[in-house]
């Protein structure tokens, strides 16, 4: 691969990034199918990435918040469903439901893996149950979700418009008008991403979405005391970090020179684009912060963290030895999602970048799909498919093999895993 030139705000976007990073040092959906039978001799699920058969489960509901990573459903369920569609047609869906399920990959996501290790049902889509169920496990996540709320995020991000307006604050709102059955789990997926998405959609510099960062947590933050204040049958809350973004093949599309930005994007050592991974970088530098502060003021609550974005990073280094052929390139690169892209207001993933995108794909270009989803991390460009979702999850419950697990702290609620 061909080495990046660095140009000057390339420069002062690392050195000012790990400055900053030294200072925070610290529809009714149809029934769903079983899942797949374990290897007779392994014990493991035979479809790659070991998961773990059980995991303690001492609580009575589970609810889930979060963005397109969680969504079980709801986007396609909510107003803005038609914008959302791709996610209810095949080939979505396809590799372990065998049809689309609102999901936004082949097949199951973290939280799923998550509730069949607690012998739980998948949790349904909160927007699609009838007249919205007011009691029973259920998931608020929603596809394209900000932690800001719209307003803000313009006000910070210089315009950038989110695509649904189910922020983390209506989702916490709406799960408040839930009545809890009992001592309750949430599972906090992940929430900032798009945030920091629709500020660079908005052409903004990799240090201008930096400065995001410290609003983006701090409402993170407020709103998970708010949910855990108001709330006391919530006894146990897991919560994700950010996957690196320059890792994504979204932006991995991007990594040679961009004539829309006039800007070239150098590299890690991971080969992921460095300034974009900085900015969630210090969003999970921050966010620990925060997640103490829960803990110091909630001690009846137990909290995990999941360290996502060191977890990826250990997986894309030791993608071979994991079952993976293909770190970079989309499984499936639907011509909806590239026309969407290019036609949100002053994006720069305009002609260029989905030219790119086009070359970057499996078929080299839009709607056509790789044989084998298993062994690709991306699924569509953004999202990612139920073999990285796998091995993921296994990085968070096991302690072995080597490279585990990324829970802290760890024994926890979860474990033993066996």
């Amino acid at each position: 691969m061909k080495k990046k030139m660095v140009s000057a705000w390339q420069l002062a976007a690392v050195v000012i990034g790990l400055a900053l990073l030294s200072v925070v040092a610290a529809l009714s959906p149809p029934p769903l199918p079983p899942p797949p039978a374990p290897d007779s001799t392994s014990g493991h699920l035979a479809s790659g990435t070991p998961m773990p058969v059980s995991c303690g489960s001492n609580f009575t509901t589970m609810f889930a918040l979060g963005d397109s990573t969680t969504d079980t459903g709801n986007a396609i369920h909510s107003p803005q469903r038609a914008i959302f569609q791709l996610a209810a047609e095949p080939p979505y869906g396809s590799s372990y439901f065998l049809y689309p399920t609102g999901r936004f990959s082949d097949g199951r996501l973290m939280v799923d893996l998550l509730a069949q290790a607690l012998h739980r049902d998948l949790l349904p889509p909160h927007l699609g149950l009838s007249s919205n169920l007011s009691h029973g496990s259920q998931n608020f996540a929603v596809a394209g979700a900000t932690a800001l709320d719209a307003p803000d995020l313009a006000r910070l991000a210089s315009g950038a418009v989110s695509i649904t307006p189910f922020s983390l604050s209506v989702q916490v709102s709406s799960l408040l008008g839930v009545d809890f059955d009992g001592d309750a789990l949430v599972f906090v997926g992940e929430i900032g991403g798009n945030d920091y998405n629709y500020a660079f959609l908005k052409r903004l510099q990799p240090l201008q979405v930096m400065a995001l960062v410290p609003s983006v947590v701090a409402e993170v933050e407020r709103q998970l005391d708010r949910l855990l204040s108001e709330q006391p049958r919530i006894k146990k809350m897991i919560i994700l970090g950010q996957f690196p973004l320059g890792c994504i093949s979204l932006y991995l599309g991007q990594a040679g020179s961009n004539t829309n930005t006039n800007m070239s994007f150098p590299l890690d050592t991971h080969g992921c684009i460095a300034p974009i991974s900085a900015v969630t970088d210090l969003h999970d530098k921050l966010l620990k912060i925060s997640v103490a502060k829960l803990r110091q003021k909630h001690g009846g609550v137990e909290i995990v963290f999941f360290d996502l974005g060191p977890a990826y990073l250990y997986v894309l280094d030791h993608a071979a030895g994991l079952g993976f052929s293909d770190t970079a390139r989309p499984c499936y690169l639907s011509k909806t999602l590239l026309q969407l892209l290019s036609g949100m207001s002053s994006s720069p993933m305009s002609t260029t970048t989905t030219t790119s995108m086009e070359a970057l794909s499996v078929g080299g270009g839009g709607d056509k799909l790789c044989p084998n989803p298993d062994i690709y991390f991306s699924w569509d460009s953004i999202h990612l498919t139920e073999g990285m979702h796998r091995a993921l999850m296994s990085r968070f419950l096991y302690t072995s093999p080597s490279g585990g697990p990324f829970a802290e702290p760890h024994p926890n609620f979860l474990t033993p895993c066996v």
